[in-house]
């Protein structure tokens, strides 16, 4: 169905340019968890900053109707070309801020006397979202704002007063699939277009969806609709429903990229025969500096005064019955390693220093037979979103899955799984409290007899190639006391003899 905006002119007195209206349905948001067009109420972490721009194109979104006749007369806006610049801040678990710089441009109208052609800046906009905790999958939050008329005037891309938005914010989050909805209103003066349409407060609903079908790549689906209180519900200009779906794709940590397609439902300005959009978001987290421990200490008696000295912590002494070079033993159904790994800050990449300690875990499952599976758990502390958590966890566990088969340890003997920042070792937000729960475990879930150990394969396919190699990795011995078998080398024939280059006689 084609999408209309206004009434026909009652008289002949059109104005050379268009309304001051913005009849824009898709806002960005570049908060914590948004979907296009919808804040969510979601914080990232205290201190995260997202950053981003947000560009699409919008066909026939103002349409002149005729309602004597009940037909359409053209576009008024025939193509709108959008654009913004948005950032959003965490500052507390519970307080984020959101702002917008909206640009636009519109050509190609079929109603010259109504144009409003040409580009220029849209209103500005600012929101701060309140977050509730969360109560099992379901998240709460209120959202106020609004923006200044700073938009270029009589061309459908900026209002003459400010216009106040207030929200209630719901989300629900079970598996794969995330449900998010925004109720809201919009307060502002009301703008008579001189076409039998008054611009004025309105209703707004939103709802939308993710499906993860990985963690890195989902789809998203919402649907906008709004309802101007003086017709509320009783179809026209005023009242609007438009949809849109499309792919939302994180190819690293700290970047999104959300695109999508959306067409209006019903009568109603702002409403397209067709939207194309995309958006891509910056992600950053400030990692705050570590405190620095303070300790008293307590001068003599004659200056009789108490002076706080900032020194360093003292590095901790070794766990007791830690073997001198010992790096990793076998405690009860655990792997226990004397230094946590460690990996470059938000990412996967292990660092250099921790490469011992994987060899050393290699070399006991290596050394010991009985040891029949181990799986590896990742861990993370709790700046983070839960999803940005089980994500990291998860890509730090396989990290290490990798590495112990390259050090040689049979595919056959490992396993990984992500427990993300629900199992928190150390309570606290400072650093020093969140430093150990940011680690990597090595659980013993199954164990052999000592004269019932399995026949483990000389060849196997590996496991991210699917290529067939023949005993790539030692294999453990298959009772306790035997040696390791090494894998037997390829005998390389000798290169046979250069022709005499004297030739014959």
């Amino acid at each position: 169905m084609t999408p209309w905006i206004l009434s026909l002119l009652a008289t002949g007195s059109a104005q050379a340019q268009g309304y001051s209206i913005d009849f824009e349905f898709v806002r960005p948001g570049f908060g914590a968890g948004a979907l296009p067009g919808l804040a969510t109420p979601s914080i990232d972490a205290p201190g995260a900053i997202r950053a981003g721009t947000l560009v699409q194109y919008e066909r026939a979104p103002v349409t002149l109707f005729d309602p004597i006749e009940q037909v359409e007369r053209g576009a008024i806006v025939a193509n709108h070309g959008g654009a913004a610049l948005g950032v959003s801040v965490d500052l507390t678990k519970w307080l984020a801020v959101d702002a917008t710089l909206p640009f636009g441009w519109h050509g190609g109208t079929e109603i010259p006397e109504l144009a409003g052609d040409g580009g220029g800046l849209g209103d500005i906009g600012g929101t701060i979202r309140l977050v509730a905790p969360a109560a099992g999958p379901v998240t709460l939050g209120l959202r106020a704002g609004g923006t200044l008329p700073s938009g270029l005037q009589l061309s459908y891309l900026g209002e003459e007063s400010p216009r106040l938005m207030a929200g209630l914010l719901a989300q629900l989050e079970v598996g794969k699939v995330r449900v998010a909805t925004d109720l809201g209103t919009t307060i502002r003066e009301d703008t008579p277009t001189g076409a039998g349409f008054t611009q004025g407060d309105e209703l707004s609903l939103t709802l939308g969806g993710l499906f993860a079908a990985t963690p890195r790549v989902g789809v998203a689906a919402v649907v906008f609709g709004r309802a101007g209180l003086p017709s509320f519900l009783q179809g026209g200009a005023e009242n609007a429903v438009e949809a849109l779906i499309g792919p939302q794709v994180r190819p690293v940590d700290a970047l999104l990229l959300d695109a999508g397609v959306g067409r209006g439902f019903t009568e109603g300005y702002g409403t397209t025969d067709v939207r194309l959009y995309a958006q891509v978001t910056w992600r950053f987290v400030r990692r705050p500096p570590p405190e620095p421990e303070i300790v008293q200490v307590e001068v003599p008696v004659y200056i009789d005064r108490i002076v706080e000295v900032e020194v360093p912590a003292p590095a901790p002494p070794p766990e007791p019955g830690w073997e001198e070079g010992q790096l990793a033993r076998v405690v009860d159904d655990q792997i226990v390693i004397r230094d946590m790994l460690e990996f470059v800050v938000d990412t996967n990449t292990l660092l250099e220093k921790s490469r011992p300690t994987l060899v050393a875990v290699a070399d006991i499952l290596k050394a010991e037979p009985r040891i029949g599976f181990v799986v590896i758990v990742g861990h993370a502390s709790i700046e983070g979103s839960h999803r940005h958590n089980y994500d990291l966890s998860e890509s730090r566990a396989q990290r290490v899955y990798e590495e112990l088969l390259e050090l040689g340890v049979h595919p056959s003997r490992l396993g990984y799984r992500a427990m993300g920042e629900v199992e928190t070792l150390v309570e606290g937000t400072d650093e020093a409290s969140l430093q150990p729960n940011r680690r990597v475990e090595f659980r013993i879930v199954r164990q052999y007899p000592t004269d019932d150990l399995p026949e483990y394969p000389k060849s196997f396919p590996i496991p991210w190639t699917g290529e067939l190699r023949d005993a790539p990795y030692r294999l453990p011995p298959q009772r306790v006391g035997d040696p390791v078998e090494e894998p037997v080398p390829e005998e390389v024939p000798a290169p046979e003899a250069p022709p005499d280059p004297g030739g014959g006689q």
